[in-house]
């Protein structure tokens, strides 16, 4: 795998540097309207329980993050849900329109290449979650995803996404590692691009 895992950082490389004038296009619009830095920093935990910062394109207004914290306390069902999923179908954080555009069609991911590119992400592998998200996955699943670098995509993006609970995601995850090959690999790509063109289970 050392060598597929070479080839993707440099397919990362190649394909950053052609899509660079857009991605500056979008530096530009997004800065201009949040006023302030496009780029959102998440801490996430990767390979060898490893954290790193992994990049995105911002979507959600930060501001409103304690406004969130005591909505989710005062309604247990909207906890629930968020608990088991790991996300919102309508998060209130989320800038409209833009910010859901770019989430729906995982624009929001791209900057995701410069991590690849450093060597803590490649193009697939397990979704590298916050450290807080783990405790929602069983021990043995979290133990096998830490065996592998984290990817932009994986089983999870390509069989449900954010319509699958996080218990879900790690048992895919698992399977993810226990099977990987090129070919898997190479299967999980196409599919990504199929699930991209039609925004299935992103929100």
């Amino acid at each position: 795998m050392n060598v597929w895992s070479f080839l993707q950082r440099f397919v990362a490389l190649v394909i950053l540097i052609i899509i660079s004038p857009a991605l500056i296009l979008l530096f530009a619009l997004i800065s201009f309207f949040i006023k302030g830095s496009p780029i959102f920093l998440s801490e996430r935990v990767g390979h060898k329980e490893k954290p790193f910062l992994m990049l995105k394109f911002k979507t959600m207004n930060s501001s409103l993050q304690d406004q969130f914290r005591i909505q989710l306390e005062k309604d247990c069902d909207l906890a629930e849900h968020y608990a088991r999923y790991g996300c919102l179908k309508n998060d209130p954080r989320v800038i409209r329109p833009w910010g859901a555009i770019l989430r729906k069609y995982s624009i929001d991911e791209l900057p995701q290449l410069v991590n690849v590119i450093i060597g803590n992400m490649l193009l697939v592998g397990p979704r590298p979650l916050p450290a807080a998200q783990l405790i929602n996955l069983a021990n043995s699943d979290v133990e096998l995803r830490h065996k592998v670098t984290p990817g932009i995509t994986g089983l999870w993006q390509v069989c449900g996404r954010s319509n699958l609970t996080l218990k879900q995601m790690g048992r895919l995850d698992s399977f993810y590692v226990k099977n990987r090959t090129v070919t898997l690999d190479f299967f999980i790509i196409l599919k990504t691009i199929k699930a991209v063109l039609l925004s299935r289970g992103a929100f």
